[in-house]
């Protein structure tokens, strides 16, 4: 804030905070940080759920790989895509390919393996390479219409965009993955009976695979309740990320059709000036009667 504060002060500031809160430096960074927002859940949901069933580094090899050719995918897209006037359609295509890696997994569950997601997050993943470059050639043209000594305000405008957008997106969804997780973990520990037949089948289970190890009774009878504990604690976790990928769906589409909106508005403007000009264009053409 006493930065902000100074710059604003300067009579040759290096950050033009005024700038900073224009119509188009806010509406960019609602777009940047939203977009970082929606996939910041790729990096907490997806690889959370992996961990949490138990895969490492050997089976995600095959993960991180298609991850890889996806961000690949999406730059190649963006640049053989780019047009001045399709800026905002190729930020439209990043927001529906985000809606579609949550519509494939929003029914995550426990059984779920690497190659179950390579679909998934190879959309996610093609989304980023696909927005990061339109939505900085729209920051660094508006800001060199100003003149060249904006481009330090709008990298400093971009960065805090992308560093607050992932901070804000884990942060929220942590927090929300957490609050449903102690939430689903109540409900199966509310139904999980030990006179109910099928859960006495599943501690005999549990109990018989200590068998070889543990002789003593009480001790086998412990260990098969921590575990079935756990698998409980597995199952609320996963359910919970799968909800934290719906919420993010549901972010992804309204932002989606505020997209749309803009474009819209767009080219409502460009008509209305279109209109207004003509005119003004065919007086100047009309010879002087006078």
């Amino acid at each position: 804030m006493l930065a902000f504060f100074f710059e604003h002060h300067r009579a040759s500031p290096l950050i033009y905070t005024r700038w900073l809160a224009s119509g188009f430096a806010l509406r960019f960074a609602l777009s940047a940080l939203a977009l970082r927002f929606l996939l910041s859940e790729q990096n907490y949901a997806a690889i959370n759920v992996l961990r949490t069933l138990g895969m490492g580094p050997e089976q995600l090899v095959s993960y991180y790989t298609v991850i890889f050719v996806g961000i690949i995918t999406g730059t190649v897209v963006a640049a053989m895509t780019f047009r001045p006037d399709a800026l905002l359609l190729q930020l439209i295509a990043a927001e529906a390919l985000i809606i579609v890696a949550c519509a494939i997994n929003y029914h995550i569950s426990s059984d779920v393996r690497p190659h179950n997601l390579f679909v998934s997050q190879f959309c996610a993943v093609m989304a980023t390479g696909i927005f990061m470059g339109p939505i900085l050639l729209v920051g660094v043209m508006q800001a060199l219409k100003h003149g060249s000594n904006y481009m330090v305000t709008f990298v400093l405008l971009f960065a805090l965009t992308q560093s607050f957008g992932g901070l804000l997106g884990s942060a929220f969804f942590g927090t929300y993955q957490r609050y449903r997780e102690h939430d689903y973990s109540a409900q199966i520990v509310e139904h999980v009976n030990p006179t109910n037949p099928e859960v006495a089948r599943r501690l005999q289970l549990q109990q018989q695979a200590y068998a070889s190890t543990l002789t003593d009774p009480v001790l086998r009878q412990a260990e098969g309740v921590a575990t079935f504990s756990r698998i409980a604690s597995r199952e609320a976790q996963v359910r919970a990320f799968s909800d934290v990928i719906v919420v993010n769906g549901m972010i992804a589409v309204i932002f989606f059709f505020w997209g749309i909106f803009n474009i819209w508005r767009a080219r409502q403007l460009a008509r209305r000036e279109a209109e207004a000009a003509a005119p003004a264009m065919i007086a100047t053409a009309t010879p002087n009667q006078g």
